[in-house]
């Protein structure tokens, strides 16, 4: 992509590549507008395949504030909020990076006893 941007740009010179950057359509239009034109969405079918074939794609965004924006206008499309899907991701993401206590025996452990091998630390 970026070897394709300097051609064009060495091609037909900086301020037409710079003009291609401004009439370029935002990724939602472009999003919505490509995957509108594969479904029917004035039915529920169409609405369901749509939110299939649109929810993998918007998941693989790393903005987080960008897909809850997708998610928001998927939603408007089809009548199924997935915002959701965003919050649960950021706090399994929270989650997942939260140090973990390491600890031979937790409170209220009574008579157990619990170890861990080298390989699972």
């Amino acid at each position: 992509m970026v070897k394709t941007q300097i051609a064009l740009s060495e091609k037909n010179g900086k301020e037409a590549f710079e003009q291609e950057i401004q009439d370029a359509e935002p990724l939602s239009t472009y999003l919505f507008k490509n995957l509108t034109s594969q479904v029917q969405v004035g039915s529920n079918e169409g609405k369901a395949a749509l939110e299939a074939l649109a929810k993998p794609l918007i998941e693989k965004i790393p903005d987080d504030h960008l897909q809850a924006q997708l998610f928001k206008m998927l939603g408007e499309k089809t009548g199924h909020f997935l915002e959701h899907q965003v919050s649960s991701k950021r706090a399994a993401k929270q989650n997942h990076s939260a140090p973990q206590k390491n600890s031979q025996n937790p409170p209220n452990a009574g008579s157990h006893s619990f170890a861990c091998t080298k390989s699972e630390l």
